[in-house]
């Protein structure tokens, strides 16, 4: 997947949390992504909502 679909999933999900405060304040974090979020390891969402919420945008 790439940054832009990333980023699109996080403004829809309900749990997003970031790995640190500074990707919420640095003036280059920009919008959420699924890249700077505590679920995302290893690519993987460890809540499993990347699936769900993707499958809901491309409809």
């Amino acid at each position: 997947m790439n940054r832009e679909t990333y980023t699109k999933i996080a403004q829809r999900c309900s749990e997003f949390k970031p790995v640190s405060d500074m990707f919420k304040n640095a003036v280059d974090a920009g919008e959420p992504t699924c890249l700077n979020c505590k679920h995302l390891k290893h690519g993987i969402c460890n809540i499993d909502l990347i699936d769900p919420i993707k499958a809901n945008i491309e409809k």
